[in-house]
């Protein structure tokens, strides 16, 4: 790697590690602020209120939905139910949904880490198709998984993960 190369990396690191610095104390003060909103309101959170997202999507949905304590959600690609999360937060202030995971052992993590929620160990996909699929789970790095893969997805899993790829059959 030539020197400016090396600059322009180093400088996206910094930029990216003060974007994860800032999000963590958002989510701080989310998780402060919904406390104090859901005691005033006399309700207690089902689960450990956290905000979960990747990128602090909770947090710009709680803002969207103005604080609103019931409501019902669908999460595709639900992992755990917990980690990068986006609905996470909302159903421990009260909501109720439906969470769809097509790889096995996070589906079965997600309906133990989410109690309210209708869980599915499946996979999304067009109308009309097979009623079962073969599922690509991008080994140590499942969250990149995919049904049909583009070529910029297969190069970032050869590319972080070695392209190690596992299949699975899904409803």
């Amino acid at each position: 790697m030539d020197q400016s190369a090396q600059m322009i990396e180093g400088v996206r690191q910094m930029a990216l590690r003060a974007m994860l610095g800032g999000l963590q104390t958002r989510r701080k003060v989310y998780r402060m602020e919904v406390a104090g909103r859901m005691a005033a309101a006399g309700r207690s959170p089902r689960l450990p209120l956290e905000f979960t997202s990747q990128f602090g999507e909770c947090m710009t949905l709680w803002d969207l939905f103005e604080g609103q304590w019931d409501g019902y959600y669908i999460e595709c690609g639900a992992y755990d139910g917990k980690n990068t999360s986006v609905t996470y937060p909302f159903e421990a202030i009260g909501w109720t949904g439906l969470l769809v995971e097509a790889i096995p052992g996070p589906a079965q993590q997600c309906a133990t880490n989410r109690p309210n929620s209708r869980v599915f160990h499946a996979a999304l996909s067009r109308r009309g198709a097979p009623p079962e699929a073969t599922f690509h789970v991008a080994r140590g790095l499942e969250l990149m998984s995919y049904l049909q893969p583009s070529e910029g997805q297969t190069a970032m899993v050869q590319r972080q993960g070695g392209g190690q790829v596992d299949q699975v059959r899904v409803p």
